[in-house]
């Protein structure tokens, strides 16, 4: 995983069907979902969005490409 702009972050997971990436990132959306950040004697609520695409092992043209799928 790595960061790709302020609030976009990329998450590459290998070796996965397409039903078990959507999983992956059903887990992550509902992990992120759960915490509770204290700000200023608040708890703030928290969520996330998540954009998933597949491709066969070596298959894509390029990260912009796959990117843009998702």
């Amino acid at each position: 995983m790595y960061r790709f702009g302020g609030e976009e972050f990329v998450v590459i997971v290998g070796d996965c069907d397409y039903e078990s990436t959507l999983r992956v990132a059903e887990r992550l959306r509902s992990a992120v979902e759960a915490l509770q950040v204290e700000f200023g004697g608040n708890a703030l609520c928290v969520t996330a969005s998540f954009g998933v695409c597949w491709v066969d092992r070596g298959r894509h043209d390029g990260f912009d490409h796959l990117f843009q799928k998702a």
